[in-house]
């Protein structure tokens, strides 16, 4: 990753404190180093650097030190957080293994759509054609492109099939889990009024008995 890789962040960020920055910072890295993500952002690395230990002590971050960085290694994602989150979404919101299964079928046959209407096994092969081959036979809805109608949905439905044969083959280990809290919860915030829309912040807002969604300072 070279410096015309990192884009920068400063202007869309208005004038914020400089640690709200560094959480936005160390939120979604993908490689970049600490000194990438502050000039980016445009703060100081240290105070990357004292939200970065933070998460990195969480496991919510990766480093990865190559030879000599001097205290300026690459940031990543910890995958297995956005799996555990997943996962716990999906057991939620379902009440039984064989609910999951039946979702797993839906998906699989999504999956089998995309290959017939590209022609290709998987997202990944269809982009490494992208410039080189006529993709004018592959079908297009929303947008009219590619990639935002086909790749990025069929990626996201094989990520959800994955997720789905994980909480299927494991449902009864994570329903043993969830005994150790004292709620039954019925949604993927816990245990709610069902007619609580769990996608509007508003509402979300409301239960925890604030007028308006906070913004981290």
């Amino acid at each position: 990753m070279t410096e015309d890789d990192v884009p920068s962040f400063s202007s869309e960020l208005g004038d914020i404190p400089p640690e709200q920055k560094a959480r936005y910072a160390v939120t979604t890295p993908n490689g970049q180093t600490i000194t990438e993500l502050a000039d980016a952002y445009d703060i100081d690395p240290d105070i990357i650097r004292e939200q970065a230990v933070k998460r990195v002590r969480t496991n919510q971050l990766l480093l990865k030190i190559a030879g000599e960085d001097d205290g300026n290694p690459r940031l990543y994602r910890n995958p297995f957080n956005s799996l555990f989150r997943k996962t716990w979404a999906l057991y939620a919101e379902t009440k039984s293994a064989e609910e999951v299964d039946a979702m797993i079928t839906a998906w699989e046959s999504d999956i089998d759509d995309y290959k017939d209407n590209t022609g290709y096994d998987s997202p990944d092969e269809l982009v490494s054609d992208f410039k080189k081959v006529d993709l004018s036979h592959i079908e297009t809805h929303d947008t009219g492109e590619i990639y935002w109608d086909v790749v990025v949905p069929w990626s996201t439905t094989l990520q959800q099939c994955t997720v789905g044969k994980f909480v299927r083959d494991n449902y009864e280990f994570l329903e043993q889990w969830t005994k150790h809290t004292d709620i039954e919860a019925n949604s993927v915030h816990g245990e709610i009024p069902e007619d609580t829309n769990t996608e509007d912040l508003a509402d979300l807002t409301q239960l925890l008995g604030l007028e308006t969604y906070p913004r981290e300072s």
